[in-house]
């Protein structure tokens, strides 16, 4: 498993963050900063946006990081794996309020793993269903 394609790609970042804020928790989040010495913002959002961008441009962070993602996240990826983008963009665009949070990060992150186009629609439907 490989990073996404795209590692400067606002919207990688961003479905990066909103996944790795899902799953991990702060603690977590820090330590899988470890080694890399930074400079950690005190905002809640610190550690996630750091580590999104050193997971979007790092083959061994990345892989690290997904064998975490996908213990915390559980089987729930593997059902969104089997649907297709345009089926995963109707599923958010209809009800997704009735996937819990942990769900709409599987949703995310499936997609993420798979580099599936449709990713922008989806975290878009997500995130103005936050605002």
């Amino acid at each position: 498993m490989t990073p996404p394609n795209s590692p400067n790609d606002e919207g990688t970042l961003a479905a990066l963050r909103y996944v790795l804020t899902a799953a991990l928790d702060r603690e977590t989040a820090c330590a899988c900063l470890e080694g890399t010495r930074p400079n950690v913002s005190r905002l809640p959002s610190g550690p996630y946006r750091l580590l999104a961008a050193i997971v979007a441009r790092s083959p061994s962070s990345f892989r690290r990081c997904a064998r975490l993602v996908e213990a915390s996240l559980g089987p729930a990826i593997f059902s969104f794996e089997r649907m297709t983008g345009p089926a995963l963009v109707e599923l958010v665009e209809s009800g997704v309020d009735a996937l819990e949070p942990r769900e709409r990060a599987a949703l995310v992150w499936s997609m993420l793993r798979r580099r599936d186009p449709a990713l922008g629609r989806v975290l878009g439907a997500l995130t103005a269903d936050a605002a």
